[in-house]
């Protein structure tokens, strides 16, 4: 069914009135490669919009691209096509956005367009209207919104309506499913910072791509929005640097607004193969050789080795476990969460 899906993805990272970030032309594309793999979203490449800062960087902010009419011309093809088509386009209705942000509104997060500045701060698009337009439409049986950008308080900035008149399909409201993901709670800023691959990445975008490739898989390999949220919620402020666990003005878990019906399954992906993820255990001298078994929290034995010192090295998926030498009295918890390489000392 992933045919039957559209995205629009937009990362800006230059803002010649602005500061320049170096996050979002990386999540954009690391985002849109996800969305287009036959393994991640399956979209088809010709139904994803991809909108990046130019190179080269324009200097000057007046006229500085994206600005909000080329977010809207993206918007205007899907209506193009809806309309040409009995009212749908589709399945699914991916929008990311990443760049700089604000809150006009209370729950009202904004994208900065690249001709912002300080003084012109209605160069903006917000991301929720938008999507809550397309999902009332029934364009698509399914809206998905992702926002990694700050959303402080710009209360003196006058929200920039959305640009379409009423559409409302009441059997949407009733049978669609929407998820909105946004980085950061209300008056609160996002934080992007080098990764492990050399590269800088917004906090949110990082870790959503670690569980959509299947840090969030559920024991049967599905990615759903319940499994989503939760890894996300338990892991995002794993990825955000020791100075921004400390500031209060970062956030330290997202936004998440989705399905909760038990009726209405929403998956994103199937993983075929849950994956499995590097454990490093690292073992006393005085117990080389000695029996170690690793227990799933259900107790159930899910590695039995003789250990070596100094590391022991497995592979496990993501879950809870405990790690024994009983002949040595050791036993220690961990936790495999899926965002890289765990290390465990007795």
């Amino acid at each position: 069914m992933a045919e039957k899906d559209w995205a629009i993805v937009v990362g800006i990272k230059t803002y010649p009135g602005l500061s320049s970030l170096d996050g979002p032309g990386n999540d954009a594309q690391d985002f849109y490669d996800w969305l287009t793999a036959a393994d991640g979203g399956n979209v088809p490449k010709a139904q994803v919009t991809l909108i990046l800062s130019p190179e080269p960087p324009p200097t000057k902010p007046t006229g500085a691209p994206p600005t909000p009419e080329k977010i809207t011309e993206a918007f205007d093809v899907l209506d193009d096509f809806a309309n040409a088509n009995n009212g749908n386009v589709g399945r699914r209705l991916y929008l990311y956005f990443s760049g700089h942000g604000f809150a006009p509104d209370f729950e009202q997060a904004a994208l900065l367009m690249a001709n912002a500045t300080p003084n012109r701060t209605f160069q903006h698009i917000l991301g929720k209207p938008y999507a809550d337009w397309f999902y009332r439409s029934g364009y698509f049986n399914e809206v998905v919104l992702f926002m990694d950008c700050c959303q402080e308080k710009y209360s003196k900035t006058t929200p920039r309506p959305i640009h379409f008149g009423d559409v409302t399909d009441f059997k949407a409201i009733d049978e669609g499913k929407r998820f909105y993901g946004f980085g950061t709670k209300w008056s609160k800023m996002a934080q992007e910072r080098e990764m492990e691959d050399g590269k800088v990445h917004g906090v949110f975008t990082y870790a959503l791509l670690k569980a959509l490739r299947g840090a969030a898989a559920d024991s049967t390999g599905n990615i759903t929005a319940t499994s989503l949220g939760d890894w996300l919620y338990a892991n995002m402020r794993k990825v955000l640097s020791e100075d921004a666990l400390k500031d209060q003005q970062i956030a330290k878990e997202p936004d998440l607004q989705y399905e909760k019906n038990p009726q209405k399954t929403f998956v994103f992906t199937t993983v075929t193969v849950v994956p499995k993820f590097n454990v490093r255990i690292h073992v006393p001298a005085a117990s080389a050789n000695h029996p170690l078994r690793v227990l799933s929290d259900k107790f159930v034995v899910v590695a039995a080795v003789a250990a070596t010192s100094p590391v022991t090295e497995l592979s496990l998926p993501r879950g809870l476990y405990l790690a024994e030498i009983a002949a040595d009295n050791l036993n220690k918890s961990f936790e495999v969460t899926g965002l890289g390489d765990e290390d465990v000392n007795f």
